[in-house]
């Protein structure tokens, strides 16, 4: 995939919190801590194997004899890694080893909870990637993950919808990373906003606020 993008390839990567994933890959779908070592683990391979002619690793959960590196991808040292978390553990590996770090929720897999991403937590958990990024922080893309989209010209009204939806107040649905819901200016303003306050600068958006997101997105590159 780089090779056919010519170097555009990023490697999202994560412990995925889908039973259904885990079931169909045919992986114990294990405790958190289990999971995380397991991921840390398997980045620490998949590293290597973009860098080393071969790959040799023993560890508690994968074990790699004289796997052949690939060599010949665009990137160098290898395609930016990708990680989303808003856990401390999972962050604080993004914070060493990732190059785009998508601050999350937690415990998405009990559900989606929006009560930990309005300003307070959400710089706490930039507080834990700057501690294990140290020197390199400045050199990391921030990003979220934008779960509701809605373009309106009754922003608070459509903020208390889905305030009501997830539990939340209409002020803390405004100030949520993983919601947009205004005007095209608006939108634009809050993403400006969380650029100066956050250093976010990576906006992840589901298919379905594709076309939502087009008007943004030509408004904030001139084209």
């Amino acid at each position: 995939l780089d090779m056919l993008s010519s170097g555009r390839f990023e490697l999202g990567i994560g412990t995925g919190y889908l039973l259904d994933d885990y079931q169909q890959a045919g992986i114990a779908f294990e405790e958190p801590k289990v999971q995380v070592d397991r991921f840390s683990e398997a980045l620490h391979i998949i590293k290597r194997y973009f860098t080393d002619e071969v790959v040799n690793f023993a560890g508690k959960y994968y074990n790699v004899t004289n796997l052949k590196g690939s060599l010949t991808h665009v990137q160098k040292p290898y395609p930016p890694i990708y990680m989303g978390s808003g856990g401390k553990r999972m962050l604080t590996i993004a914070g060493r080893e990732a190059d785009i770090i998508s601050v999350g929720p937690r415990n998405v897999s009990q559900g989606l909870n929006l009560t930990d991403s309005t300003a307070e937590p959400i710089l706490q958990k930039l507080g834990w990637v700057r501690e294990a990024a140290g020197e390199r922080f400045d050199q990391l893309e921030l990003g979220s993950m934008i779960f509701v989209m809605i373009i309106t010209d009754h922003q608070m009204h459509a903020a208390q919808q889905v305030a009501s939806k997830f539990g939340i107040t209409p002020e803390q649905a405004l100030d949520s990373l993983h919601i947009l819901i205004g005007t095209v200016d608006q939108i634009i303003e809050t993403l400006q906003i969380r650029r100066e306050r956050y250093g976010i600068s990576y906006v992840h958006a589901h298919d379905e606020h594709l076309e939502t997101l087009a008007p943004i997105v030509s408004r904030l590159t001139g084209t």
